[in-house]
């Protein structure tokens, strides 16, 4: 039984990375500007296996299916005091704002705009990777339902895929950091 349902999810894994490459070849900024092809409409596939929107403009757009740490922090500091009373309270105020690393993944696929947006950061021109990048969470009929815009975004990391354990499709990620987000809806 389990065995069934190993070889079942492997099959869906499959079919779901093989869709998805699909519709990042047809929507992918190096495609032939001269023979377009008419952008594929990813809730028509079921087995599309896309919950998140990644668009950065010129640097590229893609589709993922996990996304994490959309946020940010506040070191806490405590603040030594003396209340009314005479006694020595410790307050805890916000210190620095730190905005998280986002890491977004994927199944492989044939798209390198990832790979050619973190090789401009690898070859020293951060400046001109930086992006205003919009992270769109969409439910499983393609309808947005939160949309997040990042500021000044650029890839601080990328990790080639690697098959899981028991076989499944492997998960490329990119990591980005950014100067300041805002949920927009």
């Amino acid at each position: 039984m389990k065995l069934r349902k190993t070889l079942l999810l492997t099959v869906v894994m499959t079919i779901a990375a093989t869709a998805a490459a699909l519709l990042f070849a047809v929507n992918s900024p190096s495609a032939n500007a001269a023979d377009p092809m008419p952008p594929v409409d990813p809730t028509s596939d079921p087995l599309a296996a896309f919950q998140y929107q990644l668009d950065c403009g010129p640097m590229g757009q893609g589709y993922f299916t996990e996304i994490s740490n959309i946020g940010s922090e506040s070191e806490i500091v405590e603040h030594r005091i003396v209340n009314d009373q005479g006694v020595e309270v410790y307050q805890k105020i916000p210190g620095r704002l730190t905005n998280n690393n986002i890491t977004l993944k994927r199944g492989i696929t044939s798209d390198m705009y990832m790979w050619d947006w973190r090789k401009m950061v690898e070859d020293g021109d951060y400046e001109n990777a930086k992006a205003m990048c919009t992270v769109t969470m969409m439910d499983q009929t393609g309808t947005p339902v939160a949309t997040w815009e990042l500021t000044n975004a650029w890839p601080a990391a990328i990790t080639t895929p690697k098959p899981g354990a028991d076989g499944t499709t492997g998960l490329e990620a990119i990591t980005l950091v950014c100067e300041g987000y805002e949920r927009t809806m």
